[in-house]
């Protein structure tokens, strides 16, 4: 960026046996060892206090603990940073809703796509209610969005939309340029 001069840094993504955590954790109650591990992301630290727990007093309670948190710090798997189905869950979904908002163009769109995609499928009728638009509005939006290929209507008159994700795939060239205009 112009105006903001060179920045250079150096990284060690190399673990060293200095920078894991350095504690017996027998000298711990499962509490206090609850606490002490609390802010450690390094899997090697919760491998090298899984092995001291084992060796020493062997506590089921305590190697149940780091057992989780080990599991915890490891790094996802391909697999598992995919998501296929969309979830009814809060987190994040604050950003992706103001990113469909851009995306999608007006908050009727977002709002009839929302509604769609929390029903899994409904028709215009259906949709209308929830959203408390005028039927003949969320119809055209529908449309709108099957030409898109956002939506698909089935033979019943059924639309179904696709995932968030798939949205913002789909409107990559618009959501690079909100992304820059933010920036």
């Amino acid at each position: 960026m112009e105006g903001y001069g060179d920045v250079s840094f150096t990284t060690d993504d190399e673990i060293r046996t200095e920078d894991l955590l350095d504690v017996d954790p027998a000298e711990y109650t499962v509490a206090e060892l609850r606490e002490v591990t609390a802010a450690v992301t390094e899997p090697a630290s919760f491998e090298r206090l899984l092995d001291r727990e084992r060796e020493g007093k062997n506590r089921t309670t305590a190697v149940d603990l780091l057992e989780e948190r080990h599991e915890a710090a490891e790094p996802l798997t391909e697999a598992e940073m995919v998501r296929s189905e969309p979830t009814t869950t809060e987190g994040g979904s604050n950003v992706v809703n103001d990113l469909l908002v851009e995306v999608l163009e007006s908050p009727r769109r977002v709002s009839v796509y929302l509604t769609v995609q929390t029903l899994g499928s409904g028709t215009p009728e259906q949709i209308a209610n929830r959203t408390l638009l005028p039927e003949t509005t969320v119809r055209s939006t529908l449309e709108e969005f099957a030409s898109e290929d956002v939506a698909e209507r089935d033979e019943d008159g059924e639309y179904t939309v696709a995932s968030p994700v798939r949205v913002l795939q789909k409107r990559q060239q618009d959501l690079w340029s909100i992304l820059r205009s933010t920036l």
